[in-house]
């Protein structure tokens, strides 16, 4: 459903807030898909909290670069 919105900033919280539930079920494989197909169509910081409960470590590689 989240892929048929047509504003890609909605459509890219949408996909978010799917990763999130599946992130949260413990489905990270399919979290991860959703976070990179959000990635695709929104702004990245539409996608910060997610990408830090995916990979904790993230936060520390942004800082490094």
């Amino acid at each position: 459903m989240a892929r048929s919105i047509t504003d890609p900033d909605w459509q890219a919280r949408a996909l978010a807030a799917a990763a999130v539930a599946l992130a949260a079920n413990g489905d990270t494989r399919q979290a991860h898909n959703l976070a990179l197909a959000a990635c695709a169509v929104g702004k990245w910081t539409t996608l910060l909290e997610l990408v830090v409960s995916l990979e904790p470590s993230a936060p520390r590689v942004v800082a490094d670069l």
